[in-house]
């Protein structure tokens, strides 16, 4: 969150990720992840409703150029990720073998990358 404080009771707030999850409502997000946004939106209006601007401070701008550089990066390998997997699927591999090698069960593999991943006709 990018925090800047202006005069003894004004005080603008830029929430990084508000921008970001704007632009993502407007593509086909999954249902889950449009959940999830929500929530996490919700609860940032909360909080900025609450915020006593007299606890606001500057962010370093620096920092947080930083961590959205790293935020994009993460994204772009979860989905190259996602695409390894319906690679691996398409290839045979079950569930627990890309669980395996992901560090999970099948289960939570097939939970988190089954409804981006084509089902895989009997062989």
């Amino acid at each position: 969150m990018i925090v800047g404080v202006h005069g003894a009771t004004d005080a603008v707030i830029i929430h990084a990720s508000q921008a970001k999850i704007l632009a993502m409502k407007e593509k086909d997000l999954d249902k889950d992840r449009e959940e999830w946004l929500a929530e996490k939106l919700a609860a940032f209006e909360k909080w900025a409703d609450e915020v006593d601007p007299a606890d606001l401070r500057p962010a370093p701008l620096e920092s947080i150029g930083v961590i959205a550089k790293w935020i994009n990066q993460f994204e772009e390998v979860n989905e190259a990720l996602a695409r390894a997997v319906a690679d691996a699927r398409s290839r045979g591999l079950s569930w627990s073998q890309i669980g395996e090698i992901l560090g999970v069960s099948g289960q939570e593999a097939r939970q988190k990358y089954g409804t981006r991943v084509p089902a895989q006709a009997p062989s």
